[in-house]
């Protein structure tokens, strides 16, 4: 009898066990104090990625982000973090990424670019 075998979908309340930022693994509360530190110490764009990492790691089941503006006046948007994180996984999928990959984030932290 074949079986199907369980895929696990991440969810955004946990940190991924492979989650490394500059090198290093985080767990929820290393990763708030480096966000804490990034916001109080770090350069402007630092500052921008603890802002981030704080959000995502409130207990709100959403991010609010800034949009473009790219046709109209730039307004907050809500963006739930599930979908962030399917997003993500489209991603990887779309650029055939496997685990023990790196990315370089080439964009600003405060840019989002958001596909249907």
């Amino acid at each position: 009898m074949i079986t199907e075998v369980e895929t696990k979908i991440p969810t955004y309340d946990k940190i991924h066990l492979k989650f490394k930022l500059n090198g290093r693994y985080y767990d929820s509360e290393s990763l708030s104090e480096v966000a804490y530190c990034f916001i109080k110490e770090g350069e402007p764009h630092q500052k921008t990625l603890g802002d981030f990492l704080q959000a995502w790691l409130d207990k709100n089941d959403y991010v609010e982000v800034q949009t473009s503006g790219s046709i109209g006046a730039p307004k907050m948007i809500r963006i739930k973090k599930q979908a962030m994180v399917s997003s993500a996984i489209a991603t990887g999928n779309a650029f055939n990424l496997r685990p023990g990959d790196s990315l370089l984030h080439c964009l600003p932290f405060n840019s989002l670019f958001l596909v249907e």
